[in-house]
């Protein structure tokens, strides 16, 4: 199994970690980075003053899954020999990580988190890796689709400047996945907004980063099913 860093970005979600389900935190970054919308539609951000913490503390999280393991990750995971040597969460609002946090030692027989995961409070467009250490994986979900356009070639420098060259890896879970034809009036519509392989490609490009596979055929929960699309890249240079 092959040991690597892995810092997890994306909406709240799961990963593993000695078998087990860890809860993961998103990044964001400040009030000009939108979220998804769910059973409160387009609105749920301005009722938390479009404020992350304020929208953890009045539960207008409508991405958490609440504990349970993403299906897409754990697949990932199942299928592929990639391990690692620790983990890091972060996330802007300190509310997300003080939940994230109880979930997960609520969830381990020890009742403490694993000491091989850190979890921090944090901006991903400051965030440096910790003594200088690229990571080798990072994950994300949820976090690139609730971005304003803008803000997306920031997400993919951060992404380079994170990640270990040569052997990093980006796993990308690509939803809501934008049909095919849809109006420019439709892909406007969010956060989330509709995304697809090509939105990535413009900001992952070729000189520096490899598409290493596009998996189509994604375990997803019953909501998000056709609607997600994980893709794996490589950090070449």
């Amino acid at each position: 199994m092959m040991k690597v860093r892995c810092l997890l970005n994306a909406k709240p979600t799961s990963a593993i970690l000695n078998g087990r389900p860890i809860q993961a935190v998103s990044f964001s970054s400040d009030k000009n980075v939108s979220a998804e919308k769910g059973a409160s539609k387009k609105n749920f951000f301005d009722q938390a003053s479009r404020d992350w913490d304020k929208a953890w503390q009045m539960n207008l999280t409508p991405w958490d899954l609440k504990g349970t393991v993403t299906p897409p990750l754990k697949q990932l995971f199942d299928e592929t020999s990639l391990g690692y040597q620790s983990v890091t969460g972060l996330d802007i609002s300190p509310t997300a990580i003080q939940f994230a946090t109880e979930n997960i030692k609520n969830s381990n027989p020890q009742k403490k988190l694993p000491g091989n995961l850190k979890m921090k409070v944090a901006d991903f467009f400051k965030y440096e890796a910790p003594e200088g250490h690229k990571y080798d994986f990072i994950f994300d979900y949820l976090f690139f689709a609730a971005l304003d356009a803008p803000l997306r070639s920031r997400w993919a420098d951060s992404m380079t400047r994170l990640l270990a060259p040569q052997r990093g890896y980006l796993a990308t879970l690509i939803f809501p996945l934008a049909p095919p034809n849809i109006s420019a009036e439709e892909r406007a519509k969010g956060p989330p907004y509709p995304v697809s392989i090509e939105d990535y490609h413009a900001e992952l490009t070729s000189d520096k980063w490899e598409l290493v596979s596009i998996n189509k055929d994604v375990k997803s929960i019953k909501p998000r099913m056709g609607r997600e699309v994980m893709a794996l890249w490589r950090l070449k240079q």
